[in-house]
């Protein structure tokens, strides 16, 4: 706090009006000599100590009289008592920037408004409230903040139209960052600056140190809102975003409680016309996951949102609670069968063939043909361009290494003598076993549905020694006396399989196996060539969503629409090779669709979706203390916490005249009072001067 004087030119009426009491006081105790009559002496004697009483009286009364007057004659002066170390005082230009939060956790309620709404508020009223101002800026906190000005602004309406419209951005937000630029910003310009800061300072966004400020700068931090509970969806995930037709995924949805109590939560996930709901109970500041499995139909085509919804009690943030992905069945697999005449029997190659059309999600291509995968044995010549070009694409290749085509080389056997071995028909052969039961390719067989994946026995096989298989194998099922019987290592980028085990019914009992058929799916499954999500899937609030269509539009204007089906401005991206549209504004979280739109019809025809998920840095509602900011001020710089600053008292100061007045009048009351007890107390009798 500091003193100042509107008047300051009639400060010397006070030390005037402390002269005049003690003047008059030293001329009132001037006398003359008085001859003092002996007969009487020893009566003054006998009065003396009477006298010594007295004349402390008066000089108490001098005090209160002087005091009375000095504090009168101030009040003249017309103090202030001003705020923030003389906020909005001096006679130097006055610099403001208000840096104001509008991240996503400034969407929580504050009472009746939300938190963003008293923030714009608070921020109009500082700007009405700052008096003459000689530049002003405006600073939003967002993920990267934003300045209204490129400088500095000369007048306030911009700032006054500008909070007057905004919204949340639904971004993260960096408080850290927003305070740089706006020192930066009052770096430019000299005189007095002052920094307004108004914000929810949430956790998340007030995490980093604070940068430093120019020399000087008076703050303001003003805190919106209050501290409450929250039930955040904070992540949903799904085993494969790009499922083969006929294939389930399962969906994960991990819900955190950023509250001290225990709450109930209902999630619901939706993908097409299935829906299913689970509950779980959550630990005070604790976290849980939900499944669920959906399955695709196999005609099903086209990319679909899955979206999942939070329900539950104490949830003071209703933004994250949705979430979404985006998930497009795929084709079918392209399998080539690479087994030249001789390499392999008739009907181990029908039983290959059949396999793959009893699929559902593969499909028999050619040798020449682009494929996925690829099933080859013979001569490593005969195949190894067709292997290639499928590692190429990350998938994986199984070789059939068979006694007619000769003795495997080293790149198929992986270093590894050994020898064609082949039982009798009158022998049961070798039986098999498991080799990793931790082995992917084993891990559907677990609780025993699918039948056990080592039944059976084969009467060929290529031995191995165990000791001198090589190393950067996974042997998941071996023959039973260690030999390998499938053995997977990664190669080029794609996966190999070395797979021992004859499919001709006249060489193993084990295709007649009830897990025969899923051992052999998952297999293929394990080999598939992964496939990156489209870049236009996901997008990140306060970015921009782009859309780069994979086949010929025909004829039609492509939107994008919300959710809610309003139309959003984009624009045709020329740069690119070739024809792409990108979102004209910042996108807030949610789920947004592009569409082919016919003016004939008024018809819109949806072809993709983009996602823009709600920051998980924003779900915790728990807030750092505003005194912990005003503490980590800079030396020279005045700073304080304010919930609801009075910003006239802040700019003019608080008038302190009528308390001078007040005062004055109590002390001439006083001595009044004193006066009045002296009188009225009994008198001494004075001498008689001879």
């Amino acid at each position: 706090m500091a003193l100042a004087f509107q008047d300051p030119g009639l400060l010397w009426l006070a030390a005037a009006a402390g002269a005049v009491p003690l003047v008059a006081h030293l001329v009132a105790r001037t006398r003359p000599p008085e001859a003092i009559l002996p007969t009487v002496e020893f009566l003054q004697r006998a009065m003396r100590g009477v006298w010594r009483l007295r004349r402390p009286q008066d000089w108490l009364m001098l005090l209160l009289r002087i005091l009375a007057l000095v504090i009168l004659a101030l009040g003249f002066a017309r103090p202030l008592q001003l705020a923030g170390e003389g906020w909005g005082g001096g006679t130097d230009e006055k610099h403001l920037v208000l840096v104001v939060d509008r991240s996503a956790s400034m969407a929580g309620q504050a009472g009746a408004q939300s938190r963003f709404s008293v923030a714009t508020a608070r921020a109009l009223e500082a700007l009405r409230g700052a008096g003459r101002l000689a530049s002003v800026n405006l600073v939003w906190i967002d993920a990267v903040p934003d300045a209204l000005h490129p400088d500095m602004g000369r007048t306030t309406e911009p700032l006054e139209r500008a909070l007057r419209e905004a919204a949340v951005s639904g971004e993260a937000g960096s408080g850290a960052a927003a305070l740089a630029l706006a020192a930066e910003r009052l770096a430019t310009v000299s005189g007095t600056r002052e920094l307004v800061v108004i914000s929810d300072f949430q956790t998340g966004s007030w995490s980093e140190a604070l940068p430093p400020l120019p020399e000087a700068t008076r703050l303001v931090w003003i805190p919106v809102g209050e501290t409450a509970d929250n039930l955040s969806l904070a992540a949903l995930e799904s085993s494969s975003t790009q499922p083969l037709p006929g294939e389930s995924i399962e969906v994960l949805a991990r819900i955190v409680n950023h509250g001290n109590e225990r709450r109930r939560a209902r999630i619901s996930m939706t993908l097409g016309a299935q829906r299913q709901t689970r509950e779980l109970e959550i630990e005070g500041n604790g976290e849980g996951q939900v499944s669920a499995e959906f399955a695709l139909d196999p005609d099903e085509s086209g990319e679909l949102p899955l979206r999942a919804a939070l329900e539950g009690e104490g949830d003071a943030l209703a933004g994250d609670d949705g979430r979404w992905i985006v998930v497009r069945q795929r084709e079918p697999l392209a399998v080539a069968l690479s087994l030249p005449e001789g390499s392999v029997s008739e009907e181990e190659r029908e039983v290959w063939s059949r396999l793959l059309r009893s699929i559902l999600w593969t499909r028999e291509v050619a040798p020449g043909d682009p494929a996925d995968l690829a099933i080859v044995a013979g001569p490593t010549d005969s195949f190894l361009p067709l292997a290639e070009a499928v590692w190429k694409k990350k998938g994986g290749v199984i070789f059939r290494p068979t006694a007619a085509a000769g003795l495997p080389t080293d790149w198929e056997s992986g270093g590894a003598a050994g020898s064609w071995q082949k039982s009798g028909a009158d022998e049961a052969g070798w039986s098999l076993k498991t080799g990793d039961e931790k082995d992917p390719l084993l891990a559907l067989f677990a609780s025993g549905e699918y039948g056990n994946p080592v039944a059976g026995s084969a009467r060929d096989r290529w031995r191995i020694d165990p000791a001198e298989a090589g190393p950067g194998w996974a042997v998941p099922v071996r023959y039973v006396d260690d030999v390998p019987a499938i053995r997977r290592r990664a190669i080029n980028g794609g996966s190999l399989w070395w797979w021992n085990l004859p499919l001709d019914p006249e060489l193993a009992s084990w295709t007649r196996q009830p897990a025969f058929l899923p051992l052999v799916g998952e297999a293929l499954l394990l080999s598939r060539p992964d496939r990156a999500d489209p870049p236009h899937w996901l997008a990140y609030a306060g970015g921009f969503a782009r859309w780069e269509p994979e086949d010929y539009l025909e004829s039609g204007e492509v939107v994008l629409l919300d959710e809610a089906g309003t139309n959003l401005a984009i624009t045709e991206d020329g740069t690119s090779l070739g024809r792409s549209w990108i979102s004209a504004a910042p996108l807030e979280p949610g789920l947004f669709r592009w569409a082919l739109r016919d003016r004939e019809l008024q018809q819109d025809r949806v072809l993709a979706h983009t996602v823009v998920p709600f920051p998980e840095s924003e779900m915790d509602p728990g807030a750092i203390d505003p005194a912990s900011l005003v503490a980590a001020a800079a030396d020279g710089q005045s700073s304080s916490a304010l919930a609801k600053p009075d910003w006239e008292k802040m700019r003019d100061g608080t008038p302190l005249w009528p308390w001078f007045v007040a005062i004055a009048l109590a002390l001439f009351a006083l001595e009044a009072l004193f006066l009045m007890l002296r009188r009225s107390s009994p008198q001494p009798a004075r001498p008689i001067a001879s």
